[in-house]
């Protein structure tokens, strides 16, 4: 049986395909890079709880084809995520920019990963062993 909780923020279920096929690699160093960043914005804006909101982890061929991923995607190989942040301070939840969670990450890895933003304030993270860097 798999343990479901990675970090203290991210549990297996929460990256697992959402298509129910069950696809659920958990890339250590991926896991690392979001939680990392999580750690750095609660401590940042003096917050008692961060929170990590998973809108795509890993994805399956179908899954992926479906909802119009790119044919090389790191989110099929379970090395991708796309994620937001929210931190609460005192007892208002608010959330991390996207810009700010790619510029921290930008920071932290000059010269390898996937970072992109996307619509809606999502930040996305890859482990590719390039750097890559986009908006949109």
């Amino acid at each position: 049986m798999l343990i479901d909780k990675l970090t203290n923020n991210i549990s297996r279920h929460e990256i697992t395909c959402k298509c129910g096929c069950g696809f659920d690699v958990a890339d250590f160093e991926l896991i690392t890079a979001v939680q990392d960043a999580a750690d750095f914005f609660m401590h940042r804006e003096n917050g008692w709880k961060v929170a990590i909101i998973i809108t795509s982890g890993n994805r399956c061929v179908e899954h992926n084809r479906k909802i119009g991923g790119s044919d090389n995607s790191q989110h099929l190989y379970g090395k991708a995520m796309d994620f937001k942040l929210k931190v609460a301070v005192h007892n208002e939840w608010r959330f991390i920019s996207a810009d700010d969670l790619f510029a921290y990450l930008d920071g932290k890895y000059p010269e390898k990963f996937g970072i992109g933003l996307y619509d809606r304030g999502r930040c996305h993270v890859d482990c590719r062993a390039n750097k890559a860097r986009w908006n949109g």
